[in-house]
């Protein structure tokens, strides 16, 4: 009888070898889930982040294109109310200006004489270094 007993348990010892494999093979598994899990979670809060932070600087530059107009609108009503004001003190900048021009408004072109040529050429005498031969100057008379 303790011969079957023995066998018994040397299966159970197996059966516990092979759960006690299937248990570590679970657990080592479910570690990689969860690194996964935190590494795509560190990711998508980096992401988050970077827009928010793009976000941020829009804002930003809106509100510093808000300021602009703004001020940009208030010269604008400063020169209005100048003009107004110039326009009660002197009342003839109200009133049309006829302008009258020339037919033709165009400038005179001057026309230039064409510079005299020269055709005098007088022969230098000299010595040169590649032989004998002539050098002719341009002389203006």
């Amino acid at each position: 009888m303790e011969s079957s007993q023995n066998v018994g348990v040397e299966l159970t010892e197996e059966e516990l070898m092979l759960e006690l494999r299937w248990i570590n093979r679970e657990i080592r598994e479910e570690k990689e889930r969860a690194i996964e899990v935190e590494f795509t979670t560190a990711v998508a809060l980096a992401k988050s982040a970077t827009l928010d932070v793009e976000l941020e600087t829009k804002k930003l530059r809106l509100s510093i294109m808000d300021e602009e107009i703004a001020a940009t609108l208030k010269k604008k009503k400063d020169v209005t109310l100048e003009i107004q004001r110039l326009r009660k003190k002197y009342p003839f900048l109200d009133k049309e200006v006829n302008v009258t021009t020339l037919e033709d408004p165009k400038p005179e072109v001057a026309k230039e004489e064409p510079e005299e040529e020269v055709n005098d050429l007088i022969p230098f005498r000299g010595r040169l270094k590649e032989g004998d031969g002539k050098i002719t100057f341009r002389a203006y008379r």
